[in-house]
């Protein structure tokens, strides 16, 4: 863990994290507590865990969000995709 912070928002907290893995490679980890999931219309959706997975990516940059009961939580990162895809299954199963 490089950085944590929890901010309240209109009531609301939020709780953002920066990892550093190995090579330099960062993941951007951001959690909102009573927010909306809204996928953009090129988005991805992908069904497992009993729970739906939102991968979008743009200009290098790859972005997965899913819903944890009322908690919106989004991995940005430039990690590819499918890796940045399978390390959100794996946090989502141990909830």
């Amino acid at each position: 863990l490089s950085a944590n912070q929890v901010n309240q928002v209109k009531g609301r907290e939020q709780r953002l994290s920066l990892f550093e893995g190995q090579d330099n490679e960062y993941v951007l980890a951001q959690e909102f507590d009573g927010a909306a999931l809204s996928p953009s219309p090129d988005a991805m959706i992908t069904r497992a865990e009993n729970r739906e997975f939102i991968s979008y990516s743009r200009g290098g940059v790859n972005l997965v969000a899913w819903k944890d009961n009322d908690l919106l939580c989004i991995l940005t990162s430039k990690l590819p995709n499918e890796k940045l895809l399978a390390l959100a299954k794996q946090i989502a199963v141990r909830g």
